[in-house]
């Protein structure tokens, strides 16, 4: 069978989105008090009006990764995420967790981290220990290394690593019944900080304001101090990577973003100051890293140490895309290629 192409997919599934966010917002405005699979829905306990904030900020999000394809239909889907009379999740209330405590399911990252292998990247600790982010200590343990910070990564793109190679670096913080993120209001400030700031859509506040929510709720969400002396930061930069075993370090300036706002910067600037924010904010959300490293180019990573692609991939860019399973090349060879 033949693929859709992008645009019908991305469109189709913000019909559906509309489709949803509709019959919920007649329910409530029919019943407002309308509460159904208590019990079943692990996320918002069946508070519909919850899930209408949910429906709308990942209609945001999805015109937001569209925006460069289809400016005036993303600008349309964005603007009316935020105008609708629900709104966006706009508070840590709405942030969406897999509350897996009353289940026998463990947090995914909790069972990975047990096998003693999982190491905080080099990356997002580079950029922490330069910015002295205090979120540091929610999201990792301290590292027994020798070293100049309390915290220290691994790079990624070693060949031959082994458990014991970086026992002594931080990992991540995670318990067995530690709810599972999906989604935080953090998120939808940057959203809507970059939709004002380099897309010019109108998004009911400031740029600034955004921005600064944005890191707010982080703070909050990871209950850690200090956000107002971080956001009037403009010195701190991110650091480069010294590996205490010597073997890994990466001594190039990563960036030059700073943390403070800056208003009469060009779009570029506020586009990488919003997504390296965003990207610490949404440090388990791996898959959003990546989407938006593929669309904006940040944040800026350390290269992997060995590229074994045989020229597949760009050292600097990275992985740009998932290939299709083998299956389909098999049973669907055609439309493969």
């Amino acid at each position: 069978t033949g693929y859709d192409n992008e645009e019908t997919a991305w469109k189709a599934m913000m019909d559906d989105l509309d489709y949803s966010i509709d019959v919920l917002t007649s329910l409530m405005n029919t019943d407002s008090s309308f509460n159904e699979l208590t019990t079943e829905d692990r996320i918002y306990q069946g508070d519909y009006k919850k899930w209408i904030k949910f429906a709308n900020s990942l209609k945001l999000r999805i015109a937001i990764r569209i925006s460069n394809a289809v400016p005036e239909y993303a600008k349309e889907k964005a603007e009316e995420a935020v105008a609708h009379p629900y709104g966006v999740m706009d508070s840590n209330e709405y942030d969406a967790y897999d509350n897996i405590t009353t289940t026998n399911y463990k947090n995914g990252l909790a069972s990975v981290n047990s096998w003693g292998e999982v190491r905080a990247n080099a990356c997002i600790v580079s950029f922490m220990n330069g910015y002295q982010d205090p979120r540091r200590e929610a999201y990792f343990t301290k590292s027994s290394a020798s070293g100049d910070y309390d915290y220290i990564g691994v790079r990624w793109g070693i060949q031959g690593i082994t458990t014991d190679m970086f026992s002594t670096y931080s990992t991540v913080k995670v318990e067995t019944k530690t709810p599972m993120l999906i989604f935080n209001a953090a998120e939808v400030a940057f959203l809507r900080a970059e939709g004002q700031a380099v897309f010019n859509f109108s998004m009911g506040g400031t740029a600034e304001s955004f921005y600064n929510q944005g890191i707010r709720l982080s703070f909050e969400q990871w209950g850690a101090d200090g956000v107002e002396d971080y956001l009037k930061d403009d010195v701190n930069k991110p650091t480069a990577y010294t590996d205490p075993a010597g073997t890994n370090t990466y001594q190039n300036a990563l960036s030059n973003i700073t943390i403070k706002w800056n208003d009469s910067a060009d779009k570029e600037e506020k586009q990488e100051r919003i997504i390296v924010q965003k990207w610490i904010a949404n440090w388990q959300l791996g898959n959003e890293a990546w989407a938006d490293f593929r669309r904006t180019g940040y944040p800026k990573l350390i290269p992997v140490k060995e590229n074994k692609s045989g020229g597949v991939v760009d050292s600097e860019k990275g992985a740009r895309r998932m290939p299709y399973p083998l299956d389909e090349f098999v049973s669907n060879k055609a439309n493969v290629e």
